[in-house]
């Protein structure tokens, strides 16, 4: 509370106590990939937030941080109460983490800025940082495969000796990459999704902190993210890949210091 509070957001979490929308999943080892879960009903603008095995951790506000992230990207859309609008963000576009992973950046800022749990927020970033980079791995493992491939949804039924013939010339380490396709559940677009959730928030991070939420750039992303992807975003801000790699060394050096 007092994390959204610092942002100007604690109405959204206000409102989900009040309402009783905040809920405890019991720990299942099908459900143990996913820390928490959103449900977003687009024509009533109201959000449930699921925390799997809640308890009083940073673990725990972590993930509710996150999750904190989708319902105000939700009432953000719900200002147009476009339902197709909705769905069609919700399961098809890439922007959809970049406000939640936002919020994590800004919740653990938040920690360490503010000497709570500070140890144990450093070693959450560390955590992230490593994590981020596992993304960028299996988002670039899926630009090899081709357009068809992606749309069909083809990529579900691939065995990973066919997965390891595509990628083969590009990685040194292919245990690793078996081991990313092994699972028939996996839902590889989530690796996009992640991916570029963290290098946008990143680029978003600086000017919420020093601007709040009326931020020019953030505002853009607001009227951008319900749009078919379109560099056009990205190239108008020369959000390069040299500048995310800059952030990210910064980021790291900050770290180590």
């Amino acid at each position: 509370h007092d994390f959204l509070q610092s942002i100007g957001l604690e109405r959204f979490f206000d409102e989900i106590i009040k309402n009783g929308k905040l809920f405890s999943m019991n720990k299942d080892r099908d459900f143990e990939q996913y820390r928490g879960l959103t449900l977003y009903n687009p024509r009533t603008g109201e959000s449930n937030i699921l925390i799997n095995g809640f308890e009083y951790s940073l673990d725990s506000m972590y993930t509710l941080a996150h999750e904190m992230g989708h319902v105000y990207d939700g009432f953000r859309i719900y200002d147009d109460k476009d339902s197709e609008r909705y769905l069609h963000y919700n399961y098809r576009s890439v922007y959809l983490e970049v406000i939640p992973r936002l919020f994590e950046r800004l919740f653990l800022d938040y920690l360490i800025k503010n000497n709570i749990c500070r140890d144990a927020a450093l070693d959450k970033l560390v955590d992230m940082e490593i994590n981020n980079h596992d993304y960028l791995v299996s988002a670039y493992a899926m630009s090899l495969f081709d357009d068809k491939l992606l749309k069909d949804d083809r990529y579900h039924s691939l065995k990973p000796a066919e997965v390891v013939n595509i990628v083969k010339e590009y990685f040194s380490d292919l245990e690793s990459i078996k081991e990313l396709f092994s699972n028939k559940y996996i839902r590889l677009d989530e690796e996009v999704n992640y991916t570029y959730g963290d290098i946008m928030s990143m680029f978003l991070k600086e000017g919420v902190q020093e601007e709040g939420f009326s931020n020019p750039l953030f505002k853009e992303f607001l009227r951008v993210r319900l749009e078919d992807f379109n560099p056009e975003f990205i190239e108008r801000h020369e959000l390069s890949s040299e500048k995310y790699r800059e952030k990210y060394i910064r980021e790291i050096k900050v770290l180590r210091k």
